[in-house]
């Protein structure tokens, strides 16, 4: 959801139209250039001032308010003034894709929070609804975008077989032959002797310090674990 349309929905119309969430475009001033994360011509004050006053409908950092919708961050402070959008405000605004998360700036949102791209979620999961939503490399299941089952596509999953690599780490099946992702030469039961002996990398259970020393190309809490 937009950032006007967002405020739209705090700002109680008089105009015999009932829109809930939905941004009527002329009522409020909407304005693409208002959301676009930089300052524009007709937006208020110097090139410091983004997305805000002027053409956009919410007043910038320092003017005067009565209410938190009065301000393009959504935060008018206790001097009655509006305040710079932060990551700890509990609002959501700024270049925030959901309430304190997201965007260029925060950290990434939870699943089920809203998203624009993968970087914005913890899973690296942007789904088709615009919400964060669980991994999709690990479920083996072909979902999300993926090329093959747990393997390419957008969510950083690792590259499927018969796709060029440049290290075993680039490939689910853990074989980068001559800069191609292969099927896997290596048995997938942790007590096998290869595994063990580390030819095809750590078995799970096995202590490690990044991804790429394990079998799986898993490390989690200093231990190699299941693909």
């Amino acid at each position: 959801m937009s950032r006007r349309a967002r405020l739209a929905g705090l700002v109680p119309l008089t105009l015999g139209l009932s829109v809930g969430c939905a941004y009527i475009a002329g009522i409020h001033g909407a304005d693409p250039r208002c959301e676009n994360g930089k300052h524009d011509p007709g937006e208020g004050g110097g090139a410091e001032r983004i997305d805000c006053g002027g053409i956009c409908f919410g007043k910038c950092e320092g003017e005067a308010c009565s209410g938190d919708v009065d301000c393009a961050s959504a935060v008018c402070g206790g001097d009655s003034t509006c305040k710079a959008s932060r990551c700890d405000d509990d609002a959501w605004n700024g270049q925030e894709s959901d309430q304190n998360c997201g965007g260029p700036t925060c950290a990434r949102c939870a699943n089920g929070k809203h998203c624009r791209t993968n970087g914005d979620c913890l899973s690296a999961a942007c789904g088709a609804d615009g919400k964060c939503s669980s991994s999709s490399c690990t479920d083996k299941e072909m979902n999300q975008g993926e090329e093959g089952v747990d393997c390419g596509g957008p969510h950083g999953c690792a590259a499927c077989d018969g796709t060029p690599c440049a290290s075993r780490a680039d490939c689910r099946s853990g074989n980068c032959v001559n800069e191609v992702c292969r099927a896997s030469t290596c048995v997938a039961d942790p007590e096998s002797d290869g595994c063990a002996a580390g030819a095809c990398g750590l078995c799970w259970g096995q202590p490690c310090a990044v991804a790429e020393e394990c079998w799986s190309h898993r490390c989690e809490g200093g231990q190699c674990v299941p693909p």
